[in-house]
Protein backbone atom coordinates (compact mmCIF):
# COMPACT_ATOMS: atom_id res chain seq x y z
CA UNK A 1 0.00 0.00 0.00
CA UNK A 2 2.93 2.54 1.09
CA UNK A 3 4.13 1.76 -2.77
CA UNK A 4 1.01 2.22 -4.48
CA UNK A 5 0.81 5.88 -2.64
CA UNK A 6 4.39 6.74 -3.56
CA UNK A 7 3.12 5.49 -6.72
CA UNK A 8 0.25 7.94 -6.91
CA UNK A 9 2.09 10.76 -5.56
CA UNK A 10 4.52 9.99 -8.11
CA UNK A 11 2.24 10.20 -10.71
CA UNK A 12 0.01 13.72 -9.86
CA UNK A 13 3.05 15.78 -11.18
CA UNK A 14 3.30 14.07 -14.22
CA UNK A 15 -0.23 15.02 -15.20
CA UNK A 16 -0.21 18.68 -13.87
CA UNK A 17 3.23 18.52 -16.42
CA UNK A 18 0.62 17.27 -19.10
CA UNK A 19 -1.45 20.37 -18.55
CA UNK A 20 1.40 22.97 -19.35
CA UNK A 21 1.38 22.81 -23.07
CA UNK A 22 -1.96 23.48 -23.52
CA UNK A 23 -1.49 26.65 -21.53
CA UNK A 24 1.48 27.04 -23.77
CA UNK A 25 -0.80 26.62 -26.72
CA UNK A 26 -3.71 29.03 -25.36
CA UNK A 27 -0.62 31.55 -24.47
CA UNK A 28 0.54 31.61 -27.90
CA UNK A 29 -2.68 31.29 -29.30
CA UNK A 30 -3.85 34.45 -27.56
CA UNK A 31 -0.78 36.18 -28.55
CA UNK A 32 -1.23 35.88 -31.88
CA UNK A 33 -4.52 37.15 -32.28
CA UNK A 34 -3.54 40.84 -31.53
CA UNK A 35 -0.90 40.75 -34.07
CA UNK A 36 -2.77 39.44 -36.60
CA UNK A 37 -5.46 42.10 -36.35
CA UNK A 38 -4.92 44.65 -39.21
CA UNK A 39 -5.71 48.83 -38.90
CA UNK A 40 -7.62 49.92 -42.09
CA UNK A 41 -6.59 53.19 -43.42
CA UNK A 42 -8.81 55.69 -44.42
CA UNK A 43 -8.57 56.83 -47.81
CA UNK A 44 -8.31 60.60 -48.44
CA UNK A 45 -10.52 61.70 -51.69
CA UNK A 46 -8.86 63.90 -53.59
CA UNK A 47 -10.58 65.80 -56.95
CA UNK A 48 -7.82 65.64 -60.07
CA UNK A 49 -8.82 67.10 -63.15
CA UNK A 50 -5.93 65.82 -64.99
CA UNK A 51 -6.24 61.94 -65.96
CA UNK A 52 -2.62 61.59 -66.14
CA UNK A 53 -1.73 63.10 -62.51
CA UNK A 54 -5.27 60.86 -61.30
CA UNK A 55 -3.32 57.95 -63.01
CA UNK A 56 0.20 58.73 -61.48
CA UNK A 57 -1.29 59.11 -57.62
CA UNK A 58 -3.39 56.20 -57.89
CA UNK A 59 -0.24 54.17 -59.10
CA UNK A 60 1.67 55.72 -56.53
CA UNK A 61 -0.34 54.93 -53.66
CA UNK A 62 -1.11 51.41 -54.94
CA UNK A 63 2.49 51.06 -54.82
CA UNK A 64 3.35 52.23 -51.37
CA UNK A 65 0.20 50.48 -49.97
CA UNK A 66 1.71 47.14 -51.12
CA UNK A 67 4.92 47.41 -49.72
CA UNK A 68 3.30 48.51 -46.04
CA UNK A 69 1.32 45.15 -46.17
CA UNK A 70 4.28 43.02 -47.53
CA UNK A 71 6.22 44.28 -44.90
CA UNK A 72 3.67 43.71 -42.61
CA UNK A 73 3.24 39.95 -43.86
CA UNK A 74 6.79 39.59 -43.30
CA UNK A 75 6.84 41.05 -39.48
CA UNK A 76 3.88 38.30 -38.95
CA UNK A 77 5.66 35.82 -40.32
CA UNK A 78 8.73 36.27 -38.70
CA UNK A 79 7.06 36.39 -35.22
CA UNK A 80 4.91 33.10 -36.18
CA UNK A 81 8.37 31.40 -36.62
CA UNK A 82 9.55 32.70 -33.39
CA UNK A 83 6.64 31.64 -31.39
CA UNK A 84 6.33 28.30 -32.87
CA UNK A 85 10.38 27.63 -32.10
CA UNK A 86 9.91 29.02 -28.20
CA UNK A 87 7.05 26.35 -28.45
CA UNK A 88 8.86 23.82 -29.80
CA UNK A 89 11.72 24.46 -26.98
CA UNK A 90 9.15 24.78 -24.40
CA UNK A 91 7.54 21.18 -25.46
CA UNK A 92 10.76 19.76 -25.74
CA UNK A 93 11.92 20.58 -22.23
CA UNK A 94 8.73 19.92 -20.92
CA UNK A 95 8.81 16.35 -22.31
CA UNK A 96 12.56 15.91 -20.95
CA UNK A 97 10.95 16.87 -17.56
CA UNK A 98 8.13 14.51 -17.90
CA UNK A 99 10.81 11.39 -19.51
CA UNK A 100 12.94 11.65 -16.13
CA UNK A 101 9.61 11.77 -13.55
CA UNK A 102 8.30 8.93 -15.60
CA UNK A 103 11.63 6.59 -15.19
CA UNK A 104 10.95 5.73 -11.58
CA UNK A 105 7.34 4.96 -13.02
CA UNK A 106 8.82 2.38 -15.80
CA UNK A 107 11.01 1.07 -13.34
CA UNK A 108 8.17 -0.08 -10.73
CA UNK A 109 5.18 -0.03 -13.48
CA UNK A 110 5.11 -2.93 -15.92
CA UNK A 111 2.79 -0.84 -18.54
CA UNK A 112 5.48 2.43 -18.18
CA UNK A 113 6.51 1.97 -21.55
CA UNK A 114 2.56 2.01 -22.96
CA UNK A 115 2.30 5.21 -20.68
CA UNK A 116 5.45 6.81 -22.32
CA UNK A 117 4.44 6.11 -25.91
CA UNK A 118 1.25 7.65 -25.03
CA UNK A 119 2.80 10.63 -23.96
CA UNK A 120 5.03 11.01 -27.17
CA UNK A 121 1.96 10.55 -28.97
CA UNK A 122 0.16 13.78 -26.87
CA UNK A 123 2.74 15.44 -27.76
CA UNK A 124 3.58 14.72 -30.95
CA UNK A 125 -0.57 15.59 -31.57
CA UNK A 126 -0.04 18.56 -29.89
CA UNK A 127 2.79 19.42 -32.58
CA UNK A 128 0.85 18.49 -35.35
CA UNK A 129 -2.12 20.97 -34.34
CA UNK A 130 0.10 23.83 -33.58
CA UNK A 131 1.68 23.68 -36.59
CA UNK A 132 -0.83 22.79 -38.74
CA UNK A 133 -2.72 26.31 -37.31
CA UNK A 134 0.49 27.77 -38.00
CA UNK A 135 0.52 26.78 -41.61
CA UNK A 136 -3.54 27.97 -42.10
CA UNK A 137 -2.08 31.45 -41.17
CA UNK A 138 0.70 31.16 -43.46
CA UNK A 139 -1.59 29.87 -46.35
CA UNK A 140 -4.45 32.52 -45.40
CA UNK A 141 -1.35 35.91 -45.63
CA UNK A 142 -0.79 33.91 -48.78
CA UNK A 143 -3.95 34.08 -50.54
CA UNK A 144 -4.57 37.61 -48.85
CA UNK A 145 -1.11 38.72 -50.87
CA UNK A 146 -2.30 37.20 -54.09
CA UNK A 147 -5.39 38.82 -53.82
CA UNK A 148 -3.55 41.74 -53.62
CA UNK A 149 -1.41 40.89 -56.99
CA UNK A 150 -4.82 40.56 -58.56
CA UNK A 151 -6.08 43.46 -57.43
CA UNK A 152 -2.96 45.27 -59.02
CA UNK A 153 -2.93 43.89 -61.90
CA UNK A 154 -6.38 44.86 -62.25
CA UNK A 155 -5.36 48.61 -61.38
CA UNK A 156 -2.18 48.58 -64.17
CA UNK A 157 -4.92 47.07 -66.88
CA UNK A 158 -7.15 50.45 -65.71
CA UNK A 159 -4.47 52.72 -66.00
CA UNK A 160 -3.34 50.85 -69.80
CA UNK A 161 -7.28 51.50 -70.85
CA UNK A 162 -7.09 55.16 -69.52
CA UNK A 163 -3.63 55.36 -71.20
CA UNK A 164 -5.23 54.28 -74.25
CA UNK A 165 -7.82 56.46 -74.18
CA UNK A 166 -5.55 59.57 -73.34
CA UNK A 167 -3.57 58.40 -76.73
CA UNK A 168 -7.19 58.09 -78.54
CA UNK A 169 -8.41 61.67 -77.61
CA UNK A 170 -5.21 63.34 -77.93
CA UNK A 171 -5.31 61.64 -81.40
CA UNK A 172 -8.59 63.15 -82.06
CA UNK A 173 -7.51 66.42 -80.73
CA UNK A 174 -4.33 66.61 -82.98
CA UNK A 175 -7.03 65.97 -85.90
CA UNK A 176 -9.22 68.65 -85.29
CA UNK A 177 -6.25 70.97 -84.74
CA UNK A 178 -5.44 69.97 -88.32
CA UNK A 179 -8.81 70.45 -89.46
CA UNK A 180 -9.17 73.98 -87.62
CA UNK A 181 -6.21 75.05 -89.23
CA UNK A 182 -7.04 73.94 -92.40
CA UNK A 183 -10.23 75.72 -92.48
CA UNK A 184 -8.62 78.83 -91.60
CA UNK A 185 -6.15 78.59 -94.26
CA UNK A 186 -8.97 78.17 -96.79
CA UNK A 187 -10.55 81.11 -94.86
CA UNK A 188 -8.07 83.58 -95.41
CA UNK A 189 -7.11 82.72 -98.91
CA UNK A 190 -10.99 82.85 -99.63
CA UNK A 191 -11.22 86.38 -97.71
CA UNK A 192 -8.11 87.44 -99.42
CA UNK A 193 -9.34 86.47 -103.02
CA UNK A 194 -12.67 88.04 -102.57
CA UNK A 195 -10.76 91.20 -101.52
CA UNK A 196 -8.57 90.89 -104.51
CA UNK A 197 -11.41 90.28 -106.96
CA UNK A 198 -13.46 93.34 -105.56
CA UNK A 199 -10.09 95.81 -106.92
CA UNK A 200 -10.05 94.02 -109.96
CA UNK A 201 -11.72 97.46 -111.53
CA UNK A 202 -8.91 99.63 -109.40
CA UNK A 203 -5.50 100.49 -110.53
CA UNK A 204 -3.22 103.06 -108.41
CA UNK A 205 -1.43 105.73 -109.02
CA UNK A 206 2.01 106.93 -107.52
CA UNK A 207 3.13 110.37 -108.14
CA UNK A 208 0.30 112.53 -109.30
CA UNK A 209 0.67 116.11 -107.60
CA UNK A 210 -1.63 117.85 -104.74
CA UNK A 211 -2.76 120.96 -103.51
CA UNK A 212 0.22 123.16 -102.29
CA UNK A 213 -2.18 125.12 -99.92
CA UNK A 214 -4.12 122.46 -98.39
CA UNK A 215 -3.96 119.01 -99.60
CA UNK A 216 -5.99 117.21 -97.24
CA UNK A 217 -8.60 119.32 -98.49
CA UNK A 218 -8.92 117.79 -101.66
CA UNK A 219 -12.08 116.50 -102.94
CA UNK A 220 -13.10 113.40 -104.60
CA UNK A 221 -14.49 115.37 -107.87
CA UNK A 222 -11.00 117.46 -107.84
CA UNK A 223 -8.81 113.60 -107.88
CA UNK A 224 -10.91 113.09 -110.61
CA UNK A 225 -10.12 115.43 -112.92
CA UNK A 226 -6.76 115.72 -112.24
CA UNK A 227 -6.55 111.62 -113.31
CA UNK A 228 -8.77 112.50 -116.31
CA UNK A 229 -6.26 115.14 -117.41
CA UNK A 230 -2.96 113.78 -116.49
CA UNK A 231 -3.92 110.47 -118.64
CA UNK A 232 -5.23 112.50 -121.84
CA UNK A 233 -1.90 114.30 -121.68
CA UNK A 234 0.01 111.44 -121.92
CA UNK A 235 -2.52 110.11 -124.72
CA UNK A 236 -4.64 107.86 -123.11
CA UNK A 237 -8.70 108.22 -123.74
CA UNK A 238 -10.08 108.21 -120.81
CA UNK A 239 -13.26 110.71 -119.57
CA UNK A 240 -15.01 111.51 -116.51
CA UNK A 241 -17.73 109.31 -117.35
CA UNK A 242 -15.39 106.78 -117.42
CA UNK A 243 -14.43 106.83 -113.24
CA UNK A 244 -16.05 106.09 -110.47
CA UNK A 245 -14.57 107.25 -108.00
CA UNK A 246 -10.57 108.65 -107.49
CA UNK A 247 -9.54 109.50 -103.72
CA UNK A 248 -6.15 109.48 -102.13
CA UNK A 249 -4.62 107.09 -99.18
CA UNK A 250 -3.86 108.54 -95.85
CA UNK A 251 -0.50 107.01 -96.75
CA UNK A 252 2.63 109.28 -98.39
CA UNK A 253 5.27 108.43 -100.85
CA UNK A 254 7.84 110.60 -101.27
CA UNK A 255 5.65 113.37 -99.82
CA UNK A 256 2.83 112.36 -101.99
CA UNK A 257 -0.23 110.59 -101.36
CA UNK A 258 -1.09 107.89 -103.75
CA UNK A 259 -4.54 107.53 -105.53
CA UNK A 260 -6.80 104.73 -105.80
CA UNK A 261 -8.86 104.72 -108.80
CA UNK A 262 -12.50 102.91 -109.13
CA UNK A 263 -13.47 102.69 -113.21
CA UNK A 264 -16.82 101.13 -114.68
CA UNK A 265 -15.90 99.02 -116.56
CA UNK A 266 -13.32 96.69 -116.19
CA UNK A 267 -12.72 96.96 -119.73
CA UNK A 268 -11.37 100.32 -119.54
CA UNK A 269 -9.55 99.42 -116.65
CA UNK A 270 -7.35 96.84 -118.40
CA UNK A 271 -7.00 99.36 -121.64
CA UNK A 272 -5.39 102.21 -119.33
CA UNK A 273 -2.98 99.61 -117.43
CA UNK A 274 -1.93 98.45 -121.18
CA UNK A 275 -0.71 101.73 -121.80
CA UNK A 276 0.74 102.82 -118.69
CA UNK A 277 3.97 102.93 -120.47
CA UNK A 278 3.23 106.43 -121.76
CA UNK A 279 3.36 108.05 -118.61
CA UNK A 280 7.55 107.17 -118.45
CA UNK A 281 9.22 109.30 -117.40
CA UNK A 282 6.87 111.93 -115.93
CA UNK A 283 7.81 110.65 -112.58
CA UNK A 284 3.95 108.72 -112.35
CA UNK A 285 3.26 105.47 -111.76
CA UNK A 286 0.30 102.49 -112.62
CA UNK A 287 0.31 99.53 -110.35
CA UNK A 288 -2.40 96.64 -110.05
CA UNK A 289 -4.45 97.68 -106.93
CA UNK A 290 -3.32 94.70 -104.64
CA UNK A 291 -4.22 93.11 -101.15
CA UNK A 292 -2.03 93.98 -98.28
CA UNK A 293 -0.96 90.06 -98.36
CA UNK A 294 -0.68 89.81 -102.17
CA UNK A 295 1.53 92.95 -102.10
CA UNK A 296 3.60 91.73 -100.19
CA UNK A 297 4.09 88.40 -101.92
CA UNK A 298 4.60 90.28 -105.36
CA UNK A 299 7.25 92.25 -104.12
CA UNK A 300 9.13 89.45 -102.79
CA UNK A 301 8.93 87.29 -106.16
CA UNK A 302 10.39 90.65 -107.89
CA UNK A 303 13.38 90.96 -105.80
CA UNK A 304 13.91 88.18 -103.10
CA UNK A 305 15.72 85.50 -106.03
CA UNK A 306 16.39 87.75 -108.81
CA UNK A 307 18.80 84.91 -109.91
CA UNK A 308 16.14 82.52 -110.84
CA UNK A 309 13.15 85.36 -111.76
CA UNK A 310 13.09 87.56 -114.77
CA UNK A 311 10.28 88.92 -114.63
CA UNK A 312 6.88 89.36 -111.93
CA UNK A 313 3.73 90.86 -112.99
CA UNK A 314 -0.37 90.79 -111.95
CA UNK A 315 -3.01 89.21 -114.58
CA UNK A 316 -6.38 89.60 -112.98
CA UNK A 317 -5.12 89.33 -109.43
CA UNK A 318 -3.13 86.56 -110.06
CA UNK A 319 0.68 86.87 -109.31
CA UNK A 320 3.10 85.43 -112.41
CA UNK A 321 6.90 85.78 -113.08
CA UNK A 322 8.79 84.13 -115.74
CA UNK A 323 11.97 82.45 -114.29
CA UNK A 324 15.28 82.38 -116.41
CA UNK A 325 14.42 79.22 -118.72
CA UNK A 326 11.19 81.45 -120.13
CA UNK A 327 8.73 79.08 -118.11
CA UNK A 328 6.04 81.22 -116.73
CA UNK A 329 4.83 80.35 -113.21
CA UNK A 330 1.74 81.74 -111.26
CA UNK A 331 2.21 81.75 -107.70
CA UNK A 332 -0.68 79.95 -105.81
CA UNK A 333 -1.75 80.92 -102.47
CA UNK A 334 -0.16 77.85 -100.85
CA UNK A 335 3.55 78.82 -102.33
CA UNK A 336 3.03 82.26 -100.20
CA UNK A 337 4.58 81.20 -96.93
CA UNK A 338 7.51 80.28 -99.22
CA UNK A 339 8.00 83.30 -100.60
CA UNK A 340 7.62 85.32 -97.53
CA UNK A 341 10.01 83.68 -95.69
CA UNK A 342 12.74 84.16 -97.94
CA UNK A 343 15.27 86.68 -96.86
CA UNK A 344 15.55 90.36 -98.50
CA UNK A 345 18.73 90.49 -100.57
CA UNK A 346 21.27 92.53 -98.77
CA UNK A 347 21.01 96.69 -100.31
Amino acid sequence: MADKADTDKKRKPSKQSISEPSEIETSVTEDKSPDTKKKKQKKKKTKHTDIEAVMEDDEYELEKSNEKEIAGIKKQLKEITSKLNNMVSKIDKSTSTLEKKLEQVIDKDSEGMNIREIIKEMFTDMKESLLGSAILRIEKLECQQFDRESDKDKHSKKIEQLEKHIKDRDQEIHALKRDVIENETKREYSQNDFEQYTRLNNIRIRGLPENDENPRAEKAEETTEKVVKLLSERKINVVYDDIDISHRLWKTVRGKRDVIVRFKSRMKRDSVMRNKRSLRGSGIWLFDDLTKLNHEVFMSVRHKMKDEVDQAWISNGKILYRDKSGKVIRVDYDDYDSWLDLPWPNT
